[in-house]
C-alpha cells in the first residue's frame, strides 16, 4: 500500500503476510516516516528511532514464525521538482542515510540486508534519474536492477 508508515505496515503484517505463510519475505519500507521530517523537524531523532523499531518488530515476527527476511534499505531519494512536494527538506536524505545505518544492525541468520543504495545511487548519492518516477519511486528500471540484485541475495548461501 503506498503512502503507508512502517507503523501501518507493521499493523498489517499479520493479516495482510503471515495468514499466508510466505516462504520468504522482502521489507521495503521506511521512507514514508522520514519524510515527515519537513513538518516535524523537532522529532529527527524519533522518527528514526520509530522507523528502526517497527522494522526491528517486522523482522522479530518474522523469524518468531521462522520466515526467512530480506531487509531492504531505504532507497536514496532525488530532490523533487517545486511542485512534486511541497513540504520537503534536503535532510530527508541525511536522515535515510542514518536510518540505513541503524537497519544493519539487524542483519543476522535469517536476515539478509539488500543494500538499495550501491544499486540505485548516482555518484551524488540520489537516485538516478533513470531508475526514478520522481524524487521517491522507482521506475520499471529501478526495479529491475533492484530485482537483479535480490535475485543474486537469494541465491547466495
Amino acid at each position: 500500500m503506498g503512502r503507508q508508515t512502517t507503523a501501518q505496515a507493521l499493523g498489517r503484517l499479520e493479516g495482510d503476510v503471515l495468514r499466508w505463510k510466505p516462504s520468504c519475505v522482502v521489507l521495503e519500507c521506511g521512507i514514508n516516516d522520514l519524510r515527515a521530517l519537513p513538518l516535524l523537524p523537532e522529532r529527527r531523532v524519533r522518527l528514526k528511532e520509530d522507523c528502526v523499531a517497527n522494522l526491528a518488530k517486522m523482522v522479530e515476527t518474522l523469524r518468531k514464525h521462522n520466515i526467512p527476511v530480506v531487509l531492504c534499505t531505504i532507497f536514496p531519494v532525488q530532490t523533487p521538482k517545486p511542485w512534486q512536494e511541497p513540504f520537503w527538506s534536503d535532510g530527508i536524505a541525511g536522515l535515510v542515510r542514518e536510518t540505513n545505518t541503524e537497519l544493519r544492525k539487524l542483519g543476522r541468520e535469517g536476515v539478509q540486508i539488500l543494500e538499495t543504495e550501491p544499486v540505485l545511487a548516482a555518484a551524488d548519492g540520489k537516485i538516478r534519474a533513470e531508475l526514478a518516477t520522481d524524487h521517491l519511486h522507482l521506475s520499471p528500471a529501478g526495479y529491475e536492477r533492484l530485482n537483479e540484485r535480490l535475485v543474486l541475495l537469494l541465491k547466495s548461501p
